[in-house]
């Protein structure tokens, strides 16, 4: 019987939500206060920190959101131990999706190779520090790359540290968001730190612009070679 990442995801989340409603039916609580009492935990127990990393570890085999847990690391956490916390959790996650696609080969390659990546494959093959770098940089889905390069049984190393170089525009500007949302300890409702917010979304528009250069870039570059090998057929 073949593995259908699907189907475990379905499975895992089913489990999730069955305990998660067992724990309010027992308890009588809201899901706000499931919440807080959750956020309480990871933000102020000793073990809370490498909870946010495991969980951001396991975060592939649950198809959830990267980006909402590294807002939710700079909200629990702050600027400093979110971002690293989430450097963290990232490239460990990534590890885990590349080692996965890794062990299971073609299974995962319909369901997780975007489009956008096929032109990319090749070059991946032969340059592959560059060319995940290059992904990372124009925020092409980030479990996408990392079940490609699995696939491809791309270099661990190069994999690696394109992957930690290419993911700090958006983690520190993600971080820096969830930072901005601080609870006033008089109201217990949540406010908004001007600053921080602002620095993040400063580093987002540039990682924009940036992105929008590197595709830019990529396009132009592709056309020429197109153009070129064309040019080399008519010959």
């Amino acid at each position: 019987m073949s593995f259908h990442p699907k189907r475990f995801a379905l499975l895992a989340w089913g489990l999730l939500l069955t305990c998660y409603l067992a724990y309010t039916a027992y308890y009588h609580v809201s899901p706000l206060t499931v919440a807080q009492q959750l956020a309480e935990f990871l933000r102020d127990n000793p073990l809370g920190p490498l909870l946010y990393i495991a969980v951001y570890a396991v975060r592939p085999l649950f198809f959830f959101s990267a980006t909402a847990l590294t807002v939710i690391g700079g909200t629990l956490y702050g600027p400093w131990l979110g971002v690293l916390l989430v450097i963290i959790g990232a490239n460990v996650s990534a590890l885990v999706a590349y080692t996965l696609a890794q062990t299971l080969g073609a299974t995962l390659l319909d369901e997780h190779v975007s489009a956008r990546i096929q032109p990319y494959i090749e070059r991946m093959r032969r340059n592959a520090f560059e060319t995940i770098l290059i992904l990372r940089f124009m925020f092409i889905p980030y479990d996408a790359v990392n079940y490609t390069a699995g696939l491809l049984r791309i270099p661990r190393r190069a994999f690696l540290a394109a992957t930690i170089i290419g993911s700090i525009p958006g983690t520190l500007s993600f971080v820096l968001f969830g930072a901005s949302v601080e609870e006033s300890l008089q109201t217990q409702r949540p406010t908004v730190n001007p600053q921080l917010l602002a620095l993040s979304a400063v580093l987002f528009l540039v990682s924009l612009a940036f992105s929008w250069y590197v595709r830019t870039r990529e396009r132009t570059g592709t056309l020429v070679e197109k153009e070129a090998d064309s040019q080399e057929k008519a010959q």
